[in-house]
Order: C-alpha cells, then sequence, then structure tokens
C-alpha cells in the first residue's frame, strides 16, 4: 500500500472530488493524509468528519514545508504526492505497482500520465477535456475514455502525481525550503536524485489521472524558482532536462558511464549564478517577501487524532484584495483609454478589491485611493506626458504655449536620439518610471495581482517586468490589437509589439481583448496562450443623471463624437449626405451634422470645405469640463448624445478595424437613439448594431450610406426615430463581474502551491 499525501489550501470542492476518487478507484485501501493550510473555506472541518488523517497550520506554509512535514507522518515506504486538484482512474495504483515490480531498486521516482483540457508544450500529456471544474466535470465520460489514447512508459520525464520511497526522499532532503514557496521545488528535486545515483524518472502511462489544469498560482506570490535552481546547481533548468534527464530515453545512454551522466556547471549557468547573485537576493528576498515567519504560525500536530484536534483562532482578514493596476492614463476626462479603467475601480471596490494605482501625471489625481502619478524616464514620453500636465494646471493659453517651447528646447537633442535609436510608442519609458515606482508599492503593499491595462503598451511592458521580478500573478487588458497581420516586412515598431505581445501571450495569467476576433487571432498567432485567453465587452454604466426620453427636432440632427484620423474621417459620409441632399436640395435645411471632438483630420477637413451645404455642418470641437456649471466633459457629451435624433458611428477602414470596437459604441446604445454605423468588415460589430435594430452599412459603401440616409430621413419626417426602449446589457459592471470570474476560478484553481 501507499501513502498519499495532499497538501491543500482552501481549495474544498476540488479536495472532495479528489478523495472521492482514490476512495472509489483504488484496488488497495491505501492511507491518505492532508496537510491543511488554513482552511477557513470549510475544509478543515471537511477533513475532520471525513476520518482522514492530517496536519494543520493557521497560515498557508508552502508546498515544501508542508509536503516534507506529510512524508514524515507516513506510515508506508512508497509514498505519493499529488494535487488537490487531481482526479484517480481505475488501475492507478495497479499500474504503479508493477512499474516498481519491474525496477531492481528503490531508488526511483514514478509519475503518473496526465490527462487535461490542455497539454501545453508537453507530448506526455493527454489532451482531453471533462470539465474545467467541479460544477462542470463529466466523471462518467471520464471512466469511459480515459484509456482511450494509449500511452507507453517514457525514461527520462517528470510529471506528476510523483511515487518515491520515503527512504531516498529523506535521504535528499525532501523539497528544499529554499524554493519556497515552491516554484520549481520539483525540479530540484529530481537534480537531488540525479547526483545521489537516480536514473529511474518514468512516466508510467497506465497510470492516469486527471488535472483540471490551473495556470497560474493566484493568492501566492511566486518565488523566482528558475533563478535559484541556476544558482544552486551551476547550470539551468533546460540544460538539465536536454543534457542528462532526456538521455535515460534514449538507447545510446546504456552504453555511457556514469560518471558521462554526472551533470557539470555550464558557461551559461554559471553566468546567470554570477548574475543573479550579483544583482538579486536569492533565494532569501524571495522568502522573506513571500512570508518572513511562514511557520510561526499555530500548528495542529495532531495528525491522526480527528476528534481532539485543538485549533487555535485564526486571524481574521477583510477579504480584500490589493491589486497594483498600471494604467499610463487614469482619471482623463473623456479619454477612451482612460475610461476603460476609470470606470472599472468603483466596481472592484464594491467586489472586494482594493486598488493601488500607478498611472502617467495626464489626468487627476484620485484623493481616495493609493494613486502614485509618474513622468516617463525618456524625453519622448516625457514631453507627451508634461503636455498634458502643464496644460490642466497652466489656464492661460500664451503661458502653456511658453513653458512647452522651453520643455521642448531643453529636451530637443536627447528627444531627437530617442526617436532615431528607439522609434517605438512615444510613451515607453514610462514603463521604467513605473517598474521602479511598483517595485515599492509592491514590497510595502504585497498585490495579489498585477493588472496593466491600455491603451499605452508601456503598461503591459512594466506589468511583464514586475511579475518576472517579484512573481506575481498577471492579468492584462488589452484594448486595441497590437500585431495586424500582413504579407509586408515589419518595422521596429511593429516588431516590437510582436515581442510585447508574444510576452503577454506566455507569461501572463489571464489576457482579454475587447472582440472576439482580437483574441481569435492572437491565440492563432500564440497557441501556447490557450485557455487563458478571453475577450469581454467594456462597455459602459448609466451616467448619474437621467436618460431624457427623446422628442424631435425641428431639423433632423445626426451627431457624430469622437476623434477622427486620415483612416477614420468623414469623407464617405459626406460624399453620402452630398447625394442625398443633391435629390432634393430643400434637405439642406432640414438636416444638421454636429461633429464633437478633437481637431479634424485633413481628410475630414478637405471632404468639410468641398462641402456644397456649408449651413449643414456643424463643428463643436471637444467638450472640456465647463467651470461655470461643473460638469465634466463627458457629461456634456453624453447629454449632447441623448438629444440627437441620430448617432453617427464612423469606425475607419483599415484592417485593424476587424478587430476593433470603438468605445463610443457602448454609450450610444446607453441613449437609446438610433445609430448609423460605417463598419469596416467587422461582423461582431455588425452583430451588436443588428440586436438593437441599428444601421450597419460598409465603412466605404456611398450607396449604401446614401439609401440609410433615405430612411432615416422618412422616419424623422414621420416622427418614427423613437427611442429603441432597448436598454443595453454592455456595462462596465458586467466586464468587472466577468473579469473577477476569471480571476476568482483563477485563484481557486490554484491555491495549491504548483
Amino acid at each position: 500500500m501507499f501513502t498519499i499525501v495532499i497538501p491543500t489550501w482552501n481549495n474544498l470542492p476540488y479536495l472532495k472530488l479528489c478523495i472521492d476518487s482514490i476512495r472509489k478507484y483504488s484496488q488497495l485501501d491505501h492511507e491518505i493524509i492532508i496537510h491543511v493550510n488554513d482552511g477557513s473555506d470549510g475544509t478543515l472541518d471537511w477533513v475532520k468528519s471525513q476520518g482522514i488523517r492530517f496536519s494543520h497550520s493557521e497560515k498557508n506554509v508552502g508546498v515544501c514545508i508542508s509536503l516534507n512535514h506529510l512524508v514524515s507522518l507516513a506510515s508506508h515506504d512508497w509514498v505519493l504526492y499529488m494535487n488537490d486538484d487531481m482526479v484517480a482512474c481505475p488501475g492507478w495504483d495497479t499500474a504503479f505497482r508493477q512499474a516498481i515490480a519491474s525496477t531492481n531498486t528503490d531508488l526511483a521516482l514514478f509519475f503518473a500520465t496526465l490527462i487535461q483540457a490542455d497539454n501545453g508544450k508537453s507530448a506526455h500529456i493527454i489532451k482531453k477535456d471533462f470539465g474545467s471544474s467541479p460544477a462542470n466535470f463529466d466523471e462518467a465520460r471520464l471512466i469511459n475514455e480515459f484509456m482511450s489514447v494509449d500511452k507507453k512508459d517514457v525514461e527520462g520525464v517528470g510529471s506528476q502525481p510523483t511515487l518515491f520511497h520515503k527512504k531516498w526522499w529523506n535521504i535528499v532532503g525532501g523539497y528544499s525550503v529554499e524554493f519556497s514557496p515552491g516554484m520549481s521545488s520539483d525540479d530540484d528535486l529530481l537534480m537531488k536524485y540525479w547526483v545521489v545515483g537516480c536514473r529511474h524518472f518514468r512516466v508510467v502511462g497506465a497510470s492516469r489521472f486527471y488535472h483540471f489544469s490551473c495556470k497560474s498560482t493566484g493568492r501566492i506570490r511566486h518565488n523566482m524558482g528558475g533563478k535559484i535552481f541556476a544558482m544552486k546547481w551551476g547550470i539551468t533548468q533546460k540544460e538539465f532536462f536536454q543534457n542528462y534527464l532526456a538521455t535515460l530515453g534514449k538507447s545510446a545512454h546504456a552504453s555511457a558511464g556514469e560518471s558521462a551522466l554526472f551533470p557539470h556547471t555550464t558557461i551559461k549557468g554559471r553566468l546567470r549564478r554570477a548574475g543573479y547573485g550579483l544583482f538579486h537576493e536569492y533565494p532569501l528576498g524571495d522568502i522573506k517577501a513571500w512570508d518572513v515567519g511562514a511557520c510561526t504560525g499555530n500548528w495542529d500536530e495532531k495528525a491522526g487524532d480527528t476528534s481532539t484536534s485543538v485549533e487555535a483562532p485564526a486571524t481574521r482578514q477583510d477579504n480584500k484584495q490589493t491589486w497594483l493596476i498600471l494604467s499610463h492614463a487614469f482619471n482623463m476626462d473623456g479619454r477612451a483609454a482612460s475610461q476603460t479603467i476609470t470606470d472599472k475601480i468603483p466596481h472592484l471596490i464594491g467586489l472586494g478589491v482594493e486598488p493601488v494605482i500607478i498611472s502617467g501625471a495626464l489626468g487627476k489625481k484620485e484623493e481616495v485611493l493609493e494613486h502614485h502619478q509618474v513622468l516617463s524616464a525618456f524625453p519622448a514620453g516625457l514631453r507627451f506626458d508634461l503636455r498634458h500636465y502643464l496644460k490642466s494646471r497652466i489656464p492661460n493659453q500664451l503661458a502653456y504655449q511658453a513653458a512647452m517651447l522651453a520643455v521642448t528646447f531643453v529636451l530637443l537633442p536627447v528627444y531627437l536620439i530617442e526617436k532615431i535609436l528607439i522609434p517605438i510608442e512615444t510613451t515607453w519609458s514610462w514603463a521604467i518610471s513605473a517598474y521602479f515606482v511598483g517595485r515599492r508599492v509592491i514590497k510595502n503593499k504585497r498585490p495579489a495581482l498585477i493588472y496593466s491595462t491600455g491603451g499605452a503598451y508601456a503598461a503591459h511592458i512594466a506589468g511583464y517586468w514586475l511579475s518576472r521580478r517579484f512573481g506575481i500573478p498577471w492579468i492584462v487588458e488589452i484594448h486595441d490589437p497590437m500585431v495586424i497581420e500582413s504579407n509586408t516586412l515589419p518595422n521596429i515598431r511593429e516588431r516590437f509589439l510582436m515581442w510585447l505581445e508574444k510576452k503577454i501571450c506566455t507569461g501572463a495569467d489571464i489576457v482579454w481583448w475587447f472582440t472576439e476576433t482580437a483574441m481569435q487571432r492572437a491565440l492563432r498567432r500564440h497557441p501556447q496562450l490557450n485557455g487563458r485567453g478571453h475577450y469581454v465587452l467594456p462597455g459602459v454604466d448609466a451616467p448619474d443623471f437621467e436618460r431624457t426620453p427623446h422628442h424631435r427636432h425641428e431639423q433632423l440632427v445626426i451627431s457624430h463624437f469622437g476623434s477622427l484620423s486620415p483612416t477614420r474621417n468623414l469623407q464617405v459620409f459626406l460624399e453620402a449626405l452630398r447625394g442625398f441632399i443633391g435629390q432634393d436640395t430643400s434637405r439642406a435645411d432640414n438636416i444638421r451634422l454636429h461633429i464633437f471632438g478633437a481637431n479634424l483630420d485633413a481628410i475630414s477637413a478637405q471632404a468639410i470645405e468641398q462641402f456644397p451645404y456649408p449651413e449643414v455642418i456643424h463643428n463643436f470641437g471637444r467638450l472640456e469640463a465647463d467651470p461655470v456649471t461643473g460638469e465634466s466633459g463627458r457629461t456634456q457629451v453624453l447629454k449632447r448624445m441623448n438629444e440627437a435624433d441620430c448617432l453617427l458611428l464612423l469606425h475607419g477602414a483599415e484592417p485593424a478595424c476587424e478587430e476593433y470596437i470603438p468605445s463610443k459604441l457602448y454609450e450610444y446604445l446607453w441613449t437609446q437613439r438610433p445609430i448609423l454605423g460605417l463598419i469596416h468588415r467587422n461582423a461582431q460589430l455588425t452583430g451588436l448594431l443588428r440586436e438593437f435594430n441599428h444601421w450597419s452599412v460598409e465603412s466605404q459603401d456611398v450607396s449604401g450610406t446614401t439609401q440609410a440616409l433615405e430612411e432615416l430621413y422618412k422616419r424623422w419626417e414621420q416622427d418614427q426615430l423613437k427611442d429603441s426602449q432597448s436598454n443595453s446589457p454592455y456595462t462596465t459592471r458586467r466586464a468587472v463581474e466577468i473579469i473577477l470570474g476569471w480571476t476568482n476560478n483563477m485563484t481557486l484553481c490554484k491555491s495549491r502551491l504548483k
């Protein structure tokens, strides 16, 4: 018989399923011992009620400490370590017993064959989806199909669950505490076994377990396991696996001498050892940042006596999570990149998140929350930031222009050098400033995760650096598509964005885009993203004033809001409008185009200049905060939207539009006013408009736009341009709840340490 040891940390639904499978599908009556970390979710009470041997720590002590303790309690020689989110399949233990019998030594490590929804990069994992959680787990189908894929035993590979002899675990010292809380502790164990002479590292094909395939550790701070491995052993994990472990699966190894198989340090390993040792405090810095006294809380040592175990009262916390939010644009009136994150903050707070924000100095500083405003580190970004910063603080236009002239003069020499040598996003160097401020925040606040959002891609660079440095889970919100697929040779900026997208899709724990197409294309470029990639419609909440029911104006007022550019301009619409009015010039008295937003682009400006009915067009420019009424520019914009007879949505005419939905759409939907959308090859956006009975025309279709204007005008004449009476379901609150669902599942799924 085996002793089965399972560390768990507030993961009760998965643990119940795990224990049930062991009881149902084991041939022998194995000993089970569980270490309960915390257990405040009901785990401790449930384990006691089941009569299972257990140990308990008041705090989460990490996998290295908890597993070493469990092995010390084991009654049998052979011990199986498994995670609490694994389900045993019939015959698992019989296959392990046969593997042990086939080996003439107990100096061996045996591993089960995992079945999971994704196999990552491992050829030894069976890819089959039987559910992502206990709620949708299809046990009956698993039992029918778990042996449908043929897998032979494989030597020279590590995996989990892990079966080992207790004697050798104790000889090598088990899991080394310098890897606490646990990242890469399994690779270190393989190396220690190798050093003492083990040459049996076998994945047993017939011993199978279903794994819920959780992909992030969620609630714990990662240690830099790979770096600690290189410092300890003088070679990298990859070198150990490729140059040593993998040789066991090759027949040539049989004739090699044992000395040839003993590991040696490498140039790469030595350089990394020197660099990590010189510039970082590994492993002590990691352990300190995780928990300076992981084992100092109360422990329950009565592992075999469930009736008399005494539990000291746990220190209760408020269940709030601290999130470090990185956003270059934050709290900026009327800026889409800012609204996307700023609007989420009240909902995040209401749902138990304590946000700590690092942003550029572009918007208003948050007075209630912890908010750090930092400037870019290099001249191009610094000039961009100061332009907004000074404009908000110098009301006199001449004084502002004089200040900017002085700034430009001072920065110009280095600015030009930066633009020549680093021709990427202007604000890229904000990532440097955000990183150093983020380091301080992380050391003081120990956030549960890093949330980068943009907008400006500098936030994602900083998020990547901080996540790598501190091992904190990283979630990423991508506003606009980074990479537009084409057959042309990419320039420096495009290559940089390709690099950054790859880092995000490989390293982030959760990534989401704002359209399904953007997510699907990113997944096609980066299959490793797999189940970590999502999309969500960001939506918008109703403002703090009542929507006014529509009343017909004396003229048909079509209003456009938002920025214009050479690829998103008024040319096609004005051409259609000219043709529509040309059919009956009296219509020029009855129709008005109102334009709200920043400066006109050159194409729109030229089209307006050439438009033969100038009285039709009114350009109101950008609506800024009103110092008299106190209304923000955004509030004024929403009220103007609400007053329009029809809202014009210009999508653009470039390839990126296929993966992009203008944020103005959600404000338009809130008004319930009719929308005329000129859309470029975006089925999802077209579907959203038609869902609420709005008009959608191909962006370059002049005749189709003219036809839509004919119908609009006819309905206006008949007073039939009524409110849709349909409340938009796409709200910020809904988006936040979806995101919290992903992060909560991430946390639940990885409450274990690995």
